[in-house]
């Protein structure tokens, strides 16, 4: 037997009414009290044998037979019309009360004008795909801190949904509510156009709107800047013998240079084994990643639970409502979770062009001095800036308007 996408249906495929049937058979189920695990929409396939066909007693005209045809004429293959597939746990569900819900269900799409959806029942037990846990941010002196950015659990992480890797963007804040994490981010990162605009609230045995760390572009980013920092260092390793040798011809030769060539010759071998130390380092994280990662269904960090239509204020403060709720899968995050912090030693670069999606890729990283420097906007008006000594800033508060129209005066004046 074979599954089938339920496709080309003439009503169910309209102005999203899948959602709101879905919804409905819940709410049944739940009124039967049936122990349910899923709800999907489907269709089925197989092939069965035809009855005998008499065969050629004379054995003529074997060498003319076609194939193809032949196997047709013994084979007829059986697609179902689309069905509502209700996933049950175990040893809950007797006969008499799936065809009572059979009958719920079945009166309950009649009345959208559909009578050509069957319903059947399975047992299913929902098990999480866990996949690997994000990594912590890494200190200063970690040969991995140029590279590790987009697989920690800092702010700003690329994200896409798992049907649509191409459309990139980033997750926003994260809070907590009732032990669960949440993340919140801009809806149209998620949704596509032909979804409509709608108010979207998750309900339970509905398919989840999956949300994957990394689309397609920027996992392909991570893997590409991991191998082009290991080739500058393969590089940088070549720099480093040729200047060792080069040392140490000098202090071999003993003259008034002797005790300079030695201080350099110490410098580069400690330089060589720390970029040896990083090029393995950096071999072991692309494999890792490469191993653990690459599938889209490995990267799921979580699913969309409310996402309100994007509105557009025109009063004197205008905005644009554009948001959407995402939690968060807590066990890939919590061994690792630092809060609402942001990564101060690395950046990603942004491509704004409109034939390009947004892409996230790790940037270069931004030392203390060169960070600080870019929070004075004038050498006049110093700021009250205070780099954080383990480069991690807390978000804390929220910044009204009122606010930032208040800086902006001070500014000007």
């Amino acid at each position: 037997m074979q599954l089938l996408p339920p496709c080309g249906h003439p009503i169910l495929g309209k102005d999203n009414l899948w959602d709101t049937i879905s919804s409905e058979v819940v709410r049944l189920l739940d009124q039967r009290e049936i122990k349910y695990s899923s709800v999907d929409l489907v269709r089925f396939r197989w092939v069965e044998e035809k009855e005998d066909i008499e065969d050629d007693e004379d054995g003529e005209g074997v060498e003319d037979v076609d194939v193809n045809a032949m196997v047709a004429a013994y084979e007829n293959v059986v697609t179902t019309p689309i069905t509502i597939w209700v996933g049950v746990l175990p040893g809950t569900l007797t006969g008499e009360v799936a065809f009572q819900s059979s009958e719920d269900i079945l009166a309950s799409i009649m009345e959208h004008g559909i009578s050509d959806v069957h319903v059947a029942y399975r047992e299913s037990v929902v098990q999480d795909f866990k996949g690997p846990k994000l990594f912590a941010p890494v200190s200063d002196i970690n040969h991995l801190k140029v590279v590790i950015d987009p697989v920690t659990t800092a702010l700003s992480l690329p994200i896409a949904g798992l049907k649509t890797l191409h459309n990139e963007g980033t997750l926003g804040f994260y809070f907590k509510w009732d032990n669960d994490y949440y993340a919140v981010t801009a809806r149209h990162v998620l949704f596509q156009e032909h979804e409509g605009n709608h108010k979207y609230v998750y309900k339970k045995a509905v398919p989840k709107k999956e949300v994957v760390l990394m689309g397609t572009r920027a996992f392909s980013d991570l893997l590409t800047s991991t191998q082009g920092r290991t080739g500058t260092l393969n590089t940088t390793v070549g720099v480093l013998e040729k200047r060792i040798a080069a040392s140490t011809r000098r202090l071999q030769g003993g003259g008034s240079d002797a005790a300079e060539a030695a201080r350099e010759l110490t410098k580069y071998q400690g330089e060589l084994e720390s970029t040896r130390t990083a090029i393995e380092e950096l071999k072991k994280f692309f494999q890792e990643i490469k191993k653990y990662w690459s599938k889209p269904r490995e990267r799921v960090i979580g699913y969309v639970t409310w996402a309100p239509p994007i509105s557009f204020s025109t009063g004197p403060n205008g905005y644009t409502v554009d948001v959407c709720v995402v939690k968060l899968d807590k066990e890939k995050f919590l061994d690792n979770f630092g809060g609402n912090v942001l990564d101060l030693g690395t950046c990603r670069s942004v491509s704004l062009k409109a034939s390009k999606p947004i892409v996230h890729v790790p940037g270069p990283e931004i030392n203390a001095t060169r960070f600080t420097e870019l929070m004075y906007p004038r050498v006049d008006a110093p700021s009250d800036f205070e780099y954080p000594s383990g480069r991690l800033l807390p978000f804390r508060g929220i910044l009204s308007a009122e606010k930032i129209r208040e800086a902006s005066d001070k500014e000007q004046n």
